[in-house]
């Protein structure tokens, strides 16, 4: 929840103490809903924010490196162009709403004083920030105002909103020091920030994931359409060979030709359509040239399609990695798909590259109760590169039969038999990651020698056939799981 009123209060009497006196050295605009504003004051330099976001209003010296948009709104570069410099006079609490002003005063080049207000509205969820002039006219707002009530827009003298009467709200900061009291409100808010971030996050590339699946499944029926269509090029020769039998009884100007149907078993009586603005012997010559054309056209369709069923495998299996970690996991795998995909664009990057290539996890490990690893690939992209390049030939391989899900290896020696409790560790860990397996009673899981697994050509990531394989039914074991996440890792690729 936002800061009461009297925690405003409490908080905004600190922040007078500080800053009163300090100049606004620098504006900056994190996001949407958020203003930095850098002052200094003799001995120190202290960056103050101003957050509006639903159920997050508040006003506190931050000492979160928050960054700066690559893209200043008109909001930040009038902030810029009225304050940076300015004094700031005082910063007041309303005291009977969560209103906060915040005066400056600016000696412009004619040597003229030149104040503005600064009004930060930080109730309920119209939270919203306003530059005014001294007789109270709007020059500029972070938001738009969706206020029913007022009309506060750029050009309108402010009005106030209605006092809520409600200052009886719980105070969480009435025992903390004074010198404490900033790092008292990030600390209730940072949690929540950073889970509305990853929540945001994940909605957007759940989003992005969706919409691509609706278009590649109607790209995909449209190319099927195309590859029924091609199909035709064996009925055309089919048709000029038959016309061919009987080229030298045929006219000139004819629109169909009647002929014995030599391919069927029955030598039934078909009509084949002619073009009559040509003679039959071009009419022949236009059938298989149209064949040609229709086969070569089915070639390049088929690897049209096979490229389309492949990606939107991809898609569906970026999305159920989604689903599985709404609430937590990192997401940085599904992003960098998307991303490669053409889906998501490249952030822009601020900082100078230093030419490292960031090492990136590959897959989840687990120790046995007996000390051996168990790898589990985290997407589909990594169970390629787990099976492919990290897994050797003696060790063992398991997947959830007829699911997706990833691929887990038991890493044991040469010649080694698997230890029976180590096996059904790498079982339930295959069950647990496949689809569906969390929910469901029971899944049967297949398993055999890394040797026995082959990669499947031009085929999606993470698909493979493997031989030589032996089941094992698999009950879900919370006790079992807690123990083998007691002892997880992630581990870089390198």
């Amino acid at each position: 929840m936002s800061l009461s009123l009297s925690e405003l209060q409490l908080t905004c009497n600190i922040l007078n103490s500080i800053l009163s006196s300090g100049r606004v050295q620098e504006v900056r605009h994190p996001s949407a809903d958020a203003l930095i504003l850098q002052i200094r004051v003799p001995g120190h330099t202290y960056e103050m924010l101003v957050h509006i976001g639903p159920g997050q209003s508040r006003i506190c010296i931050t000492s979160v490196k928050w960054p700066n948009a690559p893209i200043p709104t008109g909001f930040v570069s009038k902030l810029r162009k009225e304050l940076v410099g300015a004094k700031l006079l005082g910063i007041v609490c309303s005291s009977s709403d969560r209103l906060v002003t915040l005066q400056f005063s600016l000696l412009t080049k004619d040597k003229q004083y030149s104040e503005h207000i600064l009004l930060c509205e930080l109730s309920g969820h119209h939270a919203n920030v306003f530059l005014v002039d001294p007789s109270g006219m709007i020059l500029t707002q972070m938001l738009p105002s969706h206020s029913h009530k007022r009309t506060l827009r750029p050009g309108y003298i402010y009005e106030r909103p209605m006092p809520t009467g409600n200052t009886n709200a719980t105070n969480r900061l009435a025992e903390t020091r004074a010198e404490d009291i900033s790092t008292a409100i990030e600390s209730l808010y940072s949690l929540k920030s950073a889970a509305n971030v990853r929540h945001d996050q994940w909605n957007n590339l759940l989003r992005v994931t969706n919409s691509a699946i609706r278009k590649m499944q109607t790209t995909f029926t449209k190319v099927l359409g195309d590859a029924q269509r091609a199909s035709g090029a064996d009925e055309l020769i089919k048709q000029a060979e038959l016309v061919k039998t009987v080229l030298p009884l045929l006219r000139k100007n004819i629109d169909s030709v009647t002929v014995t149907d030599w391919y069927d078993p029955e030598l039934k009586q078909v009509v084949i359509p002619l073009n009559p603005t040509i003679d039959p012997q071009a009419n022949v010559a236009h059938m298989f040239h149209q064949a040609k054309r229709l086969k070569a056209a089915r070639n390049l369709i088929d690897n049209r399609l096979s490229k389309v069923s492949g990606d939107l495998d991809l898609l569906k299996s970026i999305r159920q990695q989604l689903l599985s970690k709404e609430y937590n996991g990192d997401l940085d795998e599904e992003t960098h798909q998307l991303r490669r995909m053409g889906l998501l664009k490249a952030p822009c990057s601020t900082e100078k590259n230093d030419n490292r290539t960031p090492i990136r996890q590959c897959y989840r490990e687990f120790i046995t109760e007996s000390d051996h690893k168990i790898w589990v690939g985290k997407s589909a992209t990594d169970n390629d590169t787990l099976t492919v390049k990290f897994a050797r030939s003696h060790d063992i391989w398991l997947h959830a039969t007829g699911r997706r899900g990833a691929h887990v290896v038991l890493r044991i020696e040469k010649n080694q038999i698997p230890e029976p409790q180590s096996l059904a560790d790498a079982a339930l860990l295959a069950a647990h990651y496949c689809e569906g397996g969390q929910n469901d009673s029971g899944v049967e899981v297949a398993w055999t020698y890394r040797k026995y697994v082959r990669k499947v050509k031009h085929s999606a990531p993470g698909t493979v056939t493997y031989s030589q394989a032996k089941t094992i039914w698999v009950t879900l074991d919370s006790t079992r799981l807690s123990r083998l996440f007691g002892n997880h890792e992630d581990v870089n690729t390198r």
